[in-house]
């Protein structure tokens, strides 16, 4: 990843401390994440107020189908009841039993539906939490791994040690 010729080799013109170049391509990140990047501003999509509420309604509409389903049933068990002590006959009881049970199943089918939506909400909200955390620890580098030199970094030049200063430009040719 940062490639050091042996100091023998390049007479000391063009060659530099490695711990030292690390450090300089280190500040130099750093600088720009300070520049361009506060993690903490940076809101997660189920942070904002539409993803919340729609979540919400999402929830309260979940809520409201299952206690609909629950009565639902209750009533079929009632209508069963009215058929066998003969306040309805067999025909009034299938069309109205027919009825109760197409909406319990258009019910319980909407329910699986917000429930696979709402799981899947969640195990995005899950990865975005990951990467996230990833990005906070990426910009509270401490040290220059070999991971962020290869995302940020596409190439560190260094140039002649001035004779009378002995400073060396070095330019970073950055990846973005």
């Amino acid at each position: 990843w940062i490639h050091q010729r042996a100091p023998e080799q390049c007479g000391n013109k063009t060659c530099t401390n490695l711990t030292d170049l690390q450090n300089v391509v280190l500040q130099r990140i750093r600088v720009y994440v300070s520049d361009w990047f506060d993690p903490e501003k940076v809101k997660p999509p189920e942070q904002e107020t539409g993803v919340r509420q729609r979540n919400q309604a999402m929830r309260e509409e979940l809520r409201k189908l299952r206690g609909d389903v629950e009565r639902r049933r209750k009533a079929m068990q009632e209508l069963y009841l009215d058929k066998v002590s003969g306040l309805i006959d067999s025909a009034q009881f299938f069309e109205m039993n027919k009825s109760f049970l197409d909406e319990v199943s258009s019910a319980e089918a909407r329910i699986e539906k917000l429930e696979s939506e709402l799981e899947q909400q969640k195990e995005e909200s899950a990865t975005i939490q990951t990467q996230m955390q990833r990005v906070r620890e990426l910009a509270q580098v401490s040290h220059l791994t070999r991971e962020l030199a290869v995302l940020l970094v596409d190439r560190v030049v260094v140039g002649p040690k001035d004779a009378r200063t002995g400073e060396q430009k070095i330019t970073i040719e950055w990846n973005f």
